[in-house]
This record gives structure tokens, sequence and C-alpha cells, in this order.
């Protein structure tokens, strides 16, 4: 640990880069060293935290590349071909995550409003768990077509 530079975390980053990790990731490596080397400076193992003068790589917004009606048609069509094709249709109409979609109950199901409530998610840490959203505004109803709801 005594022995690393800014220049050597720098080189770490780029290499992240040849070799197409994504900013996020970087990112979350850097927080990663940066909060081990200040426990390591808190604990008097090195002078001091080369990596305070390293700037984290940017995280660069990627523009979604959302299907058009066309495409969302013949998505609908394919899906409802398989046995968990009312999953796939009930994710296209609400824009819910995978992990939201697999949380859901059948008492989330509100049949007469067409609606479900979405309260929880299934998280993949090391195993499987149902948490709670990140936030209030993941605790959400969300309206939904006849179609999804006959599917």
């Amino acid at each position: 640990m005594c022995k690393l530079t800014a220049r050597d975390v720098d080189t770490g980053y780029a290499k992240m880069t040849a070799d197409a990790c994504s900013a996020d990731r970087q990112r979350k490596a850097a927080t990663t060293v940066r909060t081990a080397l200040n426990a390591a400076v808190e604990a008097d193992l090195i002078p001091n935290n080369p990596v305070k003068r390293v700037k984290k790589p940017k995280v660069v917004h990627r523009e979604m590349d959302c299907w058009d009606v066309e495409q969302a048609q013949r998505f609908l069509e394919g899906a409802s071909a398989y046995r968990i094709g009312a999953y796939f249709i009930l994710g296209l109409d609400s824009g819910m995550r995978p992990g939201v979609l697999l949380a859901l109950t059948w008492f989330d199901l509100d049949w007469e409003a067409r609606t479900v409530f979405v309260q929880r998610a299934l998280e993949e840490r090391g195993g499987y768990r149902i948490k709670k959203p990140k936030s209030k505004a993941g605790v959400r109803t969300v309206r939904l077509m006849a179609r999804t709801m006959d599917a």
C-alpha cells in the first residue's frame, strides 16, 4: 500500500477502460479503493491517501434505445406464446425492472382498478432476498392496460 501512487490508480482506470469496464463500474472501484485507503490512513498503516488526488471516472449517461410501436407489437405477439408471456407483457406495459416484477404477488394486483401496487423488489447479493424499494417514490401504484390484465 505504501508504494501505491496516484499514477498507479490512473493507470488502473485506463486499464479498466481498455478492458471495456463501464464508467459506473470504474466509479464503484474508485470508491472501494478510496474507502480502503482512508481506513489504512486512519489505522496508521500509510501516511496519506494517494487516491485523494485522482478524479473518479465520469459516468457517461446513454440515451435509452426504446422500441417503436411496431417492435413492441411484435414482442407482445411473440411473448404470448410463452408460458410466462404475461410476465413479459406486464414488464413492457409497466416499465418495471425485472427485480420488481419478480417480487410481485397476486395480492399486489387490483383486478377491478386494473392496477398493480409496487412495494418490494427482489435483490441478488450472494443470494436472493425481497427488499423494500430504495426510495419512497419506488412504492407506487401502476395502471395497466386491459390487454395486460387479460394476459
